[in-house]
């Protein structure tokens, strides 16, 4: 008997980081400006409105970041079910309650750019809506839903 092949894909943060990243160097630059432009000290630089706003989304951003870390965000798919995890909760999709699996793509310049996943269940209005770009190894957890929808004809 064989046994089960999950498949997890983890919530990716490059996005968090990168934002991060930008926001720490702008504000590092800023106040470097600031600062060789004026002979002023550095705190009264500080207290410019333009160095707080960059300071706000910086520490938004970075909270963001933290909390994402801390949520944990999976997808993994199983033999017989889709399994949406978080720290907090775990949403179980058996693959014979799915209605239909719609794959939504756009073009660009003559190729395919995924943009979401839809999942329709029996019974229920509301679908859910899974973005791939959000996910490590999003071609392959394209190709696996593709793979679901076509075993099913979804």
């Amino acid at each position: 008997m064989e046994s089960p092949v999950n498949k997890v894909f983890e919530y990716r943060l490059d996005y968090y980081w990168k934002s991060l990243s930008l926001y720490a160097v702008v504000l590092s630059i800023f106040i470097l400006i600031r600062e060789s432009i004026s002979n002023t000290k550095v705190i009264d630089n500080i207290y410019q409105p333009i160095i707080f706003l960059l300071i706000f989304i910086t520490v938004i951003t970075s909270i963001a970041l933290l909390y994402q870390i801390y949520q944990k965000k999976k997808i993994i798919l199983e033999n017989s079910k889709i399994l949406l995890t978080t720290r907090w909760y775990t949403k179980s999709i058996d693959l014979n309650n799915i209605q239909k699996i719609i794959i939504k793509t756009k073009k660009y310049k003559k190729l395919d750019i995924y943009k979401i996943i839809i999942i329709k269940l029996k019974g229920k209005r509301r679908a859910i809506r899974i973005n791939p770009a959000y996910y490590n190894n999003e071609n392959l957890l394209i190709d696996e839903f593709s793979t679901i929808k076509k075993q099913f004809n979804l």
